[in-house]
């Protein structure tokens, strides 16, 4: 294409005057940022975010707690009509009436399991905010127990151990 001295080019430059306002081919506007209205995916995804609640399930569900792995737990209650979670911790509807367990009896489950099962505590608590993906994850959680758990034992590649077996 060659160049055309006639044709008209669609370039702005932008740049913010001294008043604050940005120059644009119908007048100025404002720079000052306008609010962010929140999609529906943001509002999901931050209603599922709950700390430390899911932190502390992938940890006791990792270390296979046999408290927790014995248990039916629940972490949301229907109240009036809407789900609530259940602040604190959860409950167990495994034998009849619910059991409260709070975030603190979970912590102290994982503590005494880690100690245990003899696990460097490090490894074990960045397990959860670590990133893999989901062929990695089922890979991982096919291994046996034992093996999963030589993972947090030693500074050793959880990946390397995947290819190992």
């Amino acid at each position: 294409m060659a160049f055309d001295s006639n044709r008209r080019a669609d370039v702005f430059l932008t740049v913010e005057s001294a008043s604050g306002k940005v120059p644009f081919p119908h007048g100025e506007r404002s720079s000052t940022p306008q609010p962010h209205f929140k999609s529906d995916y943001e509002i999901m995804a931050e209603q599922l975010r709950d700390e430390p609640r899911n932190t502390l399930s992938c940890l006791v569900a990792l270390l296979e707690v046999p408290r927790w792995m014995t248990g039916l737990w629940q972490s949301v209650e229907l109240t009036k009509g809407v789900f609530q979670r259940i602040p604190g911790g959860w409950l167990n509807n495994r034998s009849g009436a619910p059991v409260f367990v709070s975030f603190a009896e979970a912590r102290q489950w994982i503590e005494n399991r880690i100690v245990e099962l003899g696990l460097d505590a490090d490894l074990v608590n960045a397990w959860p905010h670590s990133h893999h993906s989901v062929s990695e994850d089922s890979a991982f959680y096919k291994l046996p127990f034992e093996v999963r758990m030589n993972c947090f034992r030693a500074r050793t590649d959880v990946k390397a151990t995947l290819t190992q077996e």
